[in-house]
């Protein structure tokens, strides 16, 4: 099977991707709240065949399933609509992300699975975890008095800013070209098309995206 996909220099994988982060916001009684949140996301990707670095890479995502846990590897699922209800908030009340960190692949997915297979074992790993059924479930994070909730601007700069390599400063380029106001989704995206890219691909994808000189 790998031989014929890379005499085809196309292939179609799933890939299991988790963006970890923090959710904070304020109830109606004035309480701030700060909740774990561990977003699960299955990825179709379509890859590249290079025949020079002898390499796969990515050339379209996107994300056909998804859902969040209270906990990183356990706990409850839950999605967004939880959140007002069991919280108690005002309706327009925004939800401010904190990212924390990334992880991947926790379901099993092997690189040589077919679609199918994938598939199945990404249900598997849906399907264990219970619905979330009242506010204790989640886990509440005590706020760092030297800490403050980030914006999707300023997720998106932290991640840039782990990813500068010595040859480029991907973070001090973006910082003042272009005012970045990021969704929650918009970060999980950018940070998976952004993960194995070499520094060229990176510095080409940041012109698309942001249309500014590298």
């Amino acid at each position: 099977m790998e031989e014929e996909e890379k005499t085809n220099k196309e292939r179609k994988i799933l890939r299991h991707e988790i963006l970890n982060g923090i959710w904070s916001f304020e109830t109606k009684s004035g309480d701030n709240i700060r909740i774990m949140v561990h977003c699960h996301s299955l990825l179709s990707c379509i890859e590249i065949w290079d025949e020079e670095s002898d390499e796969w890479y990515e050339e379209e995502t996107d994300d056909i399933d998804d859902f969040n846990l209270t906990d990183s590897d356990k706990g409850y699922k839950f999605d967004r609509d939880d959140i007002y209800n069991f919280f108690d908030i005002e309706e327009g009340e925004p939800l401010d992300w904190e990212n924390s960190g990334f992880d991947d692949n926790l379901c099993g997915i092997e690189e040589t699975d077919d679609i199918n297979t994938s598939e199945k074992k990404w249900n598997t790993y849906k399907d264990k975890f219970p619905l979330v059924s009242s506010k204790s479930q989640f886990v509440i994070k005590e706020k760092n008095n030297n800490q403050h909730s980030q914006t999707g601007k300023e997720a998106f700069e932290q991640f840039i800013k782990q990813q500068e390599l010595e040859e480029l400063n991907l973070y001090d380029i973006l910082k003042g070209n272009k005012e970045l106001k990021l969704s929650h989704e918009e970060i999980k995206k950018r940070e998976s098309q952004l993960k194995n890219l070499s520094l060229e691909e990176r510095k080409k994808k940041i012109r698309e995206w942001f249309n500014i000189k590298l």
